[in-house]
Parts: structure tokens; C-alpha cells; sequence
């Protein structure tokens, strides 16, 4: 049989590194009966008429004082059991392990505490609370507080923070190991040199939560306890995770990844709505902001946001952000040529220090060459766009105008009349119709000159600003599209 009386030591370790418990991968949540098969005893603390009541198992047995409070997230409840008051409930596990007693069990205690000014218990096996705890948190200035475990089983390395939840689960096979998880981790392997089955730290009938016979149990707040008839496995604590929102279900933001503006452009950042505030590195509180060169000009800055969840859990994220002047470069303008027999190539070229480039054509270079044969008459839009090492990019465009030449004096001669021809630069315009548009391009198909809107009748022309040499006029209007070579000596 259980022994029924004993001694804690409650030893000391020497050298111990302090640090915060956080493993944000692990799920909070509630265990649902119907997932855990061994869990025998549950209490959510949920009824605040019945605080003792039990979700799974016996309900449990006050004995002392207790109080309820909000728990760990909104929503959530627990309840605030002072010193020198504890639980005891009748768990009904059979004998189990190779003993006459339970020597195979787990616990679960979802819980946080205030300060480290006072030892904490979290059970005991003795009924009658003659003897010490089985499992505490170590007060200030013993060693480093804030340790979990007993003189018996020697205590964890790590040390919890106060004023923040965990979820603490013992998994107990006496004879073979006693171990301690936090938030889904294991914390510590206990020494088993003493711990016997059917000793100790093996159950009886019931089972005493945070109770300890020199009231060595501070205050502490609980939002949940379990007990389960078995040693869970490393997997299934893993699953069972931890209750602190903040670790379990840490709220993520993204603003993408490393970015340029370029020139006048504006980059939009979103983040995840539902969150209760959000802060911006530029000082907004939306969820959403737009940024460009006009808000912080040409340079580089590190954007970040922080978002806060209605746990109060907070996310930050970050990204650099550039701001590069646009690569410039300008397409000839509207140009003229003529479609002969034998085909001519118009040349376009570009600046050759750009990155990439792309044409109308679907050229990828940063020179083309162009067949009038092959574009054939008629008006066509040449564009290219250029992408630099910012990955700025700019597009230009121009008219290409390909007319047959060769025949140009017979073309609509009715139209228009054009005298003396050639001369100074000094020539009479006769329209039978209305002119819209009058273009007039060099030898080499530049347009350089344009008039606009000219009635039926008689027009003075005066080009002699112009250099010598043969150009080409195009008139256009309601229903023709005419051209005529004129000679400036």
C-alpha cells in the first residue's frame, strides 16, 4: 500500500537560466471529452453559480475559499483559490500500473500566478493534507523562482513569468518516469531513483488540488484542470498545447516582402482586419495605409506595423521600402515613310544600359529594325517599355505612317492644289474640301510641322524657316487622306 507519511525536501538547484515559455505553433484550446477517452476528470469553471461543477467526472469539493475572475481570453472565466484552500475530488481511477494503488495517471493545470512571494502547490496525494505538496513553483529568494517540480523529482531548469497563463501537464508512470510539460514542451524529466509505484506520488481514492499542509500554496488563479487515467505521450501533450492566446493563437501580419516605388507611383499596405488597433511606423492607425515618394522622398525606409487582438496579443511585421526615380527615354516623334517596291528598314534604338526591354514587335533588345513591307500601309503605333534595376519601368510610343510615295503626285489631285511648287517656301494651299489636319514631315519622315482645321478655299502657306529640300504634305479630312511633295529651294 501507499505509504502515508513522508518529508519534502524541497531541494535547491544551484544554477538555473531564466526565460519566457513560448511555443507559438502549439494550439489553445478546450479539450473535447470526445478526443481524450482517458479523460476521467474535467473542470472548465464555467458556471458561476457552480464553480465546482465538472464537465467530465465528479464534481469537486471546496474546502476553504475561492472567488471567480475572467480568464485567460475574452470570453474565458477561472476562478482565484487563496492560501490555505484547496479541491478535493474523487477521481475515479481504478488501480493501475502493478500496484494497489494509481501509478499511472496525468494531470492538466491551466493556471497563473501573481508573484513568486510564496511556495505554490499544485496537488497533493495525501487526503488528509498531513504532508507537503507533490508539485510547486518556487518563491523568491529560493534559488531562481518561478521553477517547477519538487525536491523528489528535482525541478525545471526554466522559470515561468508571473502574471502570465500556462498550461502545466504532469505525466506520471512511477517506476519508469514523472514528467513535466509546459505550453505542449517538456520541461523536465524527474528523477525516478525514489519515486516507487504504490509510494508517494501514487493516488488514492481522491486526489487534493493545490493544497500543502504548511499552506505552502499561495494564491493562484486556474482557468481549467484535468486528470486522466493514463501517462499521456509526448505527442498527446504536444496536441493538448498550451492556454496562454498569445502563444497558442498568436495573431500574424504580413506586409510582403521588400519592395521599390518608382517616381510617382504608390504602394498600398493592408493588413488583416479584425484586429482591435493597429500602429504604423508613420504614425496611422488603420488597417490600411498608402505610401509614396511624397511621404518620405527618394531613399530607403523600414516600414513596420504592429497589431494588437482583442486578447491584447501583439504582432509586428516589417519590410523595406525603396524609392527610386523612373528610367526616362523618349521614342521618335510621329514619323513618315514611304512603301516602295524594294523594302526599307526603319531603325529604332534605346538607351542600352536598361535591363529589360520590350517592343510592339515583341523584341526583348534594345535596338530594332522595322520592314515597311512587312507593316505595310497605314498608321501604326511603335511602342517600347524599359525596366531598370529597380524594376522601374517606362513606355513610350510614336506614329509610324507608311503611304505609297511613288505615285504621290497623282494621289486625290482634286482634293488640293499646292503652287508654286517648288519655290522659296512661300505656297498657295487650294482645298476643295475642308482639311482637318495638315502634317508636314521632313526627307527622312519626321513630322515637323502641323495646321489645324482649314475650310475649302485659298490658304497662304508660309514654310521659309524651313531648311531646303524635299518634304511631304498630308491633308486630311472628311473622307480622304491625301499627300504631295513640295520642294523648298
Amino acid at each position: 500500500m501507499k505509504k502515508s507519511t513522508f518529508t519534502s525536501m524541497k531541494l535547491s538547484i544551484l544554477i538555473l537560466l531564466f526565460v519566457s515559455f513560448s511555443i507559438g505553433k502549439l494550439q489553445s484550446q478546450d479539450l473535447n471529452p470526445a478526443n481524450w477517452p482517458n479523460l476521467v476528470g474535467y473542470w472548465k469553471f464555467q458556471d458561476t453559480t457552480d464553480l465546482t461543477h465538472a464537465t467530465v467526472g465528479n464534481d469537486l469539493i471546496l474546502i476553504g475559499q475561492h472567488s471567480w475572475l475572467a480568464g485567460p481570453s475574452v470570453g474565458d472565466t477561472a476562478i482565484r483559490i487563496d492560501t490555505g484552500s484547496y479541491y478535493k475530488v474523487y477521481h475515479g481511477i481504478a488501480a493501475n500500473g502493478g500496484g494497489d494503488s494509481v501509478n499511472r495517471y496525468s494531470l492538466m493545470f491551466d493556471f497563473r500566478v501573481l508573484n513568486f512571494d510564496r511556495w505554490h502547490s499544485f496537488f497533493q496525494t495525501d487526503t488528509t493534507n498531513q504532508n507537503d505538496g507533490e508539485c510547486f513553483i518556487k518563491k523568491y529568494p529560493d534559488s531562481i523562482p518561478g521553477t517547477i517540480g519538487v525536491g523528489w523529482t528535482g525541478y525545471s531548469n526554466d522559470s515561468i513569468n508571473p502574471n502570465q497563463w500556462y498550461r502545466l501537464v504532469i505525466s506520471v508512470n512511477l517506476g519508469n518516469y514523472y514528467r513535466y510539460y509546459l505550453n505542449g514542451v517538456l520541461i523536465h524529466d524527474g528523477d525516478t531513483d525514489e519515486i516507487d509505484i504504490d509510494d508517494r506520488f501514487a493516488l488514492t481514492e481522491a486526489i487534493l488540488f493545490f493544497a500543502d499542509n504548511n499552506q505552502e500554496d499561495d494564491t493562484i488563479d486556474v482557468a481549467s484542470l484535468a486528470i486522466f487515467d493514463t501517462c499521456l505521450t509526448a505527442a498527446q501533450i504536444a496536441q493538448i498545447g498550451s492556454i496562454d492566446p498569445c502563444v497558442a493563437n498568436p495573431p500574424i501580419i504580413s506586409l510582403g516582402n521588400d519592395t521599390t516605388i518608382c517616381g510617382a507611383d504608390s504602394l498600398v499596405l493592408t493588413i488583416n482586419s479584425g484586429y482591435e488597433t493597429y500602429l504604423w511606423s508613420t504614425g496611422d492607425t488603420t488597417s490600411q495605409i498608402v505610401l509614396d515618394s511624397s511621404n518620405f522622398g527618394v531613399t530607403t525606409d523600414t516600414i513596420w506595423a504592429m497589431a494588437t487582438d482583442i486578447n491584447n496579443c501583439q504582432t509586428t511585421d516589417s519590410m523595406l521600402l525603396s524609392f527610386a526615380k523612373p528610367p526616362h527615354f523618349y521614342m521618335p516623334t510621329d514619323t513618315f515613310k514611304c512603301l516602295l517596291k524594294y523594302d526599307s528598314l526603319f531603325n529604332f534604338s534605346i538607351d542600352s544600359t536598361f535591363n529589360s526591354y520590350l517592343w510592339s514587335s515583341g523584341d526583348t533588345t534594345w535596338a530594332i529594325s522595322l520592314s515597311t513591307i512587312a507593316l505595310d500601309t497605314g498608321t501604326h503605333i511603335i511602342w517600347a517599355r524599359v525596366t531598370d534595376s529597380n524594376t522601374c519601368s517606362f513606355a513610350d510610343s510614336m506614329n509610324l505612317i507608311i503611304s505609297m510615295c511613288e505615285s504621290i503626285e497623282e494621289i486625290n489631285q482634286t482634293d488640293f492644289k499646292v503652287y508654286p511648287n517648288p519655290n522659296n517656301g512661300s505656297f498657295v494651299l487650294e482645298l476643295s474640301k475642308d482639311a482637318s489636319l495638315i502634317s508636314i514631315y521632313n526627307e527622312t519622315g519626321q513630322k515637323i510641322k502641323e495646321i489645324h482645321n482649314l475650310s475649302a478655299g485659298k490658304h497662304q502657306l508660309n514654310f521659309s524657316g524651313l531648311a531646303p529640300g524635299l518634304y511631304y504634305m498630308n491633308i486630311r479630312g472628311d473622307g480622304y487622306n491625301s499627300y504631295r511633295k513640295i520642294i523648298i529651294q
